[in-house]
């Protein structure tokens, strides 16, 4: 449909160009030039208030602009001043004036106002509405509309046109108003870079009757980044060449018109300001020489993959990405020449800190520096990512804890005993290490579990040791050693044994930062830039995404995603359903990024979502997953159809595994006093009654058909990977590996963040550049999710997720999930 209209608008356009020309008397028309690059298919910056209305549809943001336009030729209107300001909800305004040198008071102003009417994905449609009023002339004052539409399927082709002063009252000064019907096309043949323009007007001549006025050609080249040159003509050999310059948040363009026998001309300066920065890679000149600025980024808190957005009950969770990305903004303003992290408490996984240090160290690559501020000093977890930093500094009463890691499993067994609860769960012979069970069937960690564990936590915190001995290049042994020696270390004590390298309060962090700023020296009252808010500006005329990244987080659930007690957030089988199936229908995704931040869950709720996974690679998209802070059991089953995996070093993964049963009630019963009677046909009816454990029958039975889900799971993760059912078994088992381990032995391909998944995407999808992301957040709205399903009943009555475990009966759940200080 998309392609159709694009043929059928370009070629209707093409045919418009080449009618015939009519010959008339002129109308009134006032000369409009913004002075930059001016096409009906271009201008999406707050001019298109004058040149195409619609185009203020694509750009939404606060923006100024400011132009001064002279005349050479003394016996027209032969200067104008035009100010726009574009406001959110306000829309578009803007003030232009016109006058004669000669005689001051021949002066027109014009007053616009005006917006977007509709806006459908690509397609806008605009109107700018105009007050006229003059000093001279028969009638003085008037009212019109200018009317456009713009539409851009794709990046390489724009299409717009605009009806002016379309209004029945158009006299004016002392002739007619006259109308005007402006069409044009726009391409990007090889890159953004190169903007080629073809707009054809037709004014018009008697009432309801148009004739071609003009053709107008135009080329607008990027010669350097944020630098444009442009030119364009008409029929008439009037030329018209500028220059724009683009820093941050403001512009400022020169431009020349002249026509063919040069008697005439106009000269116009434009300067603009807006809310979004144009964005240039920092391209390796050492900041220390550069005029500089520096950023501030606040960590604390949670943060998850998909915003939670709370309410009354709950607290709002802030994406992860929108912290990462505030650092990755980093590399686009070159005046930014280091960045001042405040870290303070916050729940960050060791994954998430690893996705930060690996952005972080993209920012030093580039000379710029990063200095933490440990205000509420660190435990092991915080410590280890601001030795990433340039230098560490924390007040003199705060202390580092650095007390290594450990992990405890709870166990419910006498608890159960004493109330009268018995466990009766099942798990196949060779699920050995599949200890999620054993929380509720032992008083005790087994072998097999402390076994698995003791691994687990054991290459985390050589990562962790690891990366401390780089970062304040001391030898990893000697950083076990101040662990296991000193623990609790003052400030004074940290900086004895080079573990920071500055004791100051916040407002002797400025001192520290000049230290990094080479010749340039901060002003007295140290001040910087903001990250979180600030947005870039996008050139793309498309927001086409030919990458997708969607969510599995939380626990696999049949049903809708959504949250409980028992549980917190769950990742539905029908909601990942409809992304997924949505996704293989988009003709435009060329690869989709599944980030997985799971546990597992539901065994069934696992091969649903499994099977979405491989019609969505049928369809023809690469399918590349990016773990998060854990991707296991269920997780992993989720995961493992996917043509290249990427892990986080510190992701928890595998638990390839399964289990089953449930809770017998029993003797609570009768401790309570409550009695059942019981009605039955068909013998295997109430095996999963409450009221009794499994016969020796049932779970045999249980136990062979959890072997055939075992060997499903088994099945797919080596067909996946690659690998036979005998090494999968070895493998397999229940066993719980950290994303470094889990590359050893092929469970995962690469170690990377979710940015490295995306450029993985790209490469294997064979995307040349990467214009936009499509993020299917499917999480955050509340009121979607209160009015949906049986949430609003929820929503008075808290869900507790009892439910779940009664209605599945088979798990594909990991049984740790570490939490670090």
């Amino acid at each position: 449909m998309k392609r159709r209209l694009t043929v059928f608008l370009t070629g209707l356009f093409i045919i418009l160009m080449f009618l015939p020309t009519v010959s008339g008397d002129d109308p009134v028309y006032l000369y409009r030039n913004v002075g930059s690059f001016t096409s009906v298919a271009t201008n999406d910056d707050v001019s298109a208030l004058i040149v195409n209305p619609a185009g203020l549809g694509f750009k939404r943001r606060f923006e100024g602009y400011f132009s001064f336009t002279t005349r050479s030729d003394p016996e027209y209107l032969v200067e104008k001043n035009l100010y726009l300001l574009r406001l959110p909800i306000v829309g578009s305004i803007g003030f232009e004036e016109y006058l004669n040198d000669n005689l001051e008071s021949n002066k027109v102003r014009v007053i616009n106002w005006g917006g977007t009417v509709l806006k459908l994905n690509n397609l806008s449609f605009g109107f700018n509405k105009r007050w006229y009023y003059s000093d001279f002339g028969t009638v003085q004052s008037v009212q019109n509309y200018d009317l456009g539409m713009m539409y851009r399927p794709y990046n390489w082709i724009s299409i717009g046109a605009v009806m002016r002063n379309y209004c029945a009252d158009r006299d004016f000064l002392d002739g007619e108003l006259q109308r005007r019907l402006r069409g044009g096309v726009a391409l990007r043949p090889f890159t953004n870079r190169i903007t080629l323009s073809w707009d054809t007007e037709y004014e018009e001549f008697a009432k309801d009757k148009f004739r071609i006025w003009d053709n107008y050609y135009g080329v607008k080249l990027e010669i350097l980044p944020l630098t444009y040159i442009y030119a364009s003509g008409n029929k008439d050999a009037d030329i018209n060449f500028g220059i724009s310059i683009y820093s941050g948040f403001s512009s400022f363009s020169y431009s020349r018109t002249e026509n063919e026998d040069q008697t005439m001309n106009y000269d116009n300066l434009v300067f603009t300001f807006d809310s979004l920065y144009h964005k240039k890679e920092f391209q390796g000149i050492p900041s220390k020489f550069k005029p500089t600025m520096v950023a501030r980024v606040v960590i604390a808190g949670s943060f998850s993959e998909e915003e939670v957005r709370g309410n009354f009950l709950t607290p709002r969770v802030p994406k992860f990405r929108d912290l990462v990305s505030q650092f990755e903004k980093v590399l686009y303003i070159e005046e930014v020449s280091g960045v001042v992290v405040h870290l303070k408490d916050n729940n960050l996984s060791i994954a998430q800190v690893q996705e930060l240090i690996s952005v972080m160290e993209k920012i030093q690559e580039w000379d710029k520096f990063i200095i933490f501020y440990l205000e509420y000093g660190a435990g092991l977890k915080n410590y280890y990512l601001a030795t990433v930093g340039d230098a560490i500094m924390m007040p003199p009463s705060a202390t580092l804890e650095l007390f290594g890691l450990s992990s405890r499993m709870t166990f419910f067994k006498g608890l159960f005993n004493k109330v009268g609860i018995e466990a009766d769960y099942i798990r196949p012979d060779s699920n050995k290490y599949k200890s999620a069970v054993e929380q509720f069937t032992r008083d005790s960690i087994s072998p097999e579990a402390e076994e698995n564990l003791r691994s687990l936590l054991g290459d985390i915190f050589d990562q962790i040791t690891e990366g401390i001995a780089i970062g304040r290049e001391k030898e990893k042994s000697e950083v076990q050693n101040i662990i296991d020696t000193t623990g609790i270390i003052d400030a004074k004590k940290a900086l004895e044994l080079d573990l920071i390298d500055k004791i100051g309060y916040e407002s002797d962090i400025k001192d520290l930062v000049n230290d990094y700023m080479g010749f340039f020296r901060l002003p007295e009252k140290m001040s910087s830039i903001n990250l979180e808010y600030l947005d870039f500006y996008n050139d793309n005329w498309s927001n086409k995404a030919e990458i997708a990244v969607m969510f599995i987080t939380g626990t696999i659930t049949t049903g809708e995603s959504g949250s409980n007690l028992l549980f917190g957030q769950t990742a539905g089988s029908e909601t990942i359903a409809k992304k997924l199936d949505m996704l293989a229908g988009r003709k435009d995704i060329k690869a989709v990024v599944i980030r997985v931040d799971s546990p597992g869950g539901s065994a069934l709720a696992s091969d649903l979502i499994w099977q979405k996974i491989e019609m969505l690679k049928k369809s023809g998209k690469k399918v590349i997953i990016s773990m998060g802070n854990v991707a296991a059991s269920g997780g992993y089953y989720v995961a493992a159809p996917g043509d290249i995996i990427v892990a986080d070093p510190g992701t928890i993964t595998g638990s390839i595994g399964i289990f089953g049963g449930k809770f017998v009630l029993k003797e609570l019963y009768g401790k309570l006093g409550i009695t059942q009677s019981q009605v039955k046909f068909g013998k295997y009816s109430d095996m999963y009654a409450m009221n009794r454990t499994f016969t020796d029958e049932e779970r045999q039975m249980l136990k062979d058909h959890m072997g055939d889900f075992y060997l499903e799971f088994k099945t797919k993760v080596g067909d996946g990977r690659n690998l036979t059912l005998d090494r999968v078994e070895e493998i397999a088992r229940g066993q719980v590996y950290t994303g470094r381990q889990a590359l050893e032995i092929n469970l995962v391909d690469e170690i990377g963040t979710l940015q490295d998944a995306i450029k993985i995407a790209a490469r294997e999808a064979k995307i040349k550049k990467i214009n936009n992301i499509l993020y299917m957040d499917m999480r955050g709205n509340v009121m979607n999710e209160l009015f949906t399903g049986g949430n609003v009943r929820k929503f008075f009555i808290p869900d507790l997720g009892i439910e779940l475990i009664d209605s599945e009966n088979y798990w594909y759940i990991c049984p740790y999930s570490l939490e670090t200080r």
